[in-house]
């Protein structure tokens, strides 16, 4: 009867602690998407394909003065270590909708057959700076940073097993067609 009453209350706990933390960051949004101006969410790009972040932030405080997005662009090594590759960023004032890509970067290489990459995006919300009399300075009362990280895939179609593919489906509609035929 103790267990259950620890399991119970530990899953309760564990329910607070993701439904807080889900809260925090429920107004910032971060997905890799198909273009500029685009919100649709994209998971692997082909060679040449330019894979671009899209950041969505919702209930913007009245208060706040400016935020901006910065993005560092990593590749996933196969060993788990990442290789750093640039960054971009949104300088403020930037809107609720904002978009950005590693500019500069040649997307029509590839160094293997897949590349898996990730990009960490940091929003940061800048309210008011607040003068503080005791110590006749300027304060940031609330100034916060939120950080999402995305990943995406990058591929190089393989030319001979398409062919392959395309040659198989073709001569087994043939064969089928055919078939239909002489009946």
């Amino acid at each position: 009867m103790k267990k259950a009453g620890l399991i119970l209350g530990l899953a309760m706990v564990s329910l607070f602690l993701v439904a807080g933390i889900a809260r925090a960051d429920s107004d910032f949004t971060a997905k890799i998407v198909d273009g500029d101006l685009s919100s649709t969410e994209k998971y692997s790009f082909g060679l040449g394909q330019v894979p671009w972040l899209w950041a969505h932030k919702s209930n913007v405080d009245p208060t706040e003065i400016l935020h901006y997005l910065y993005t560092t662009w990593y590749i996933v090594k196969p060993d788990m270590s990442l290789d750093y590759k640039g960054y971009s960023m949104n300088t403020p004032p930037a809107g609720t909708d904002m978009w950005n890509t590693l500019g500069g970067y040649d997307w029509s290489t590839i160094t293997g057959s897949t590349e898996n990459w990730q990009a960490v995006s940091t929003l940061t919300s800048i309210h008011p700076a607040q003068f503080d009399p005791n110590s006749l300075k300027f304060e940031c009362s609330d100034c916060s940073s939120t950080t999402k990280c995305v990943t995406f895939t990058r591929y190089v179609p393989e030319p001979i097993s398409s062919s392959l593919f395309l040659l198989g489906v073709g001569a087994f509609g043939l064969k089928m067609f055919r078939k239909k035929k002489k009946v």
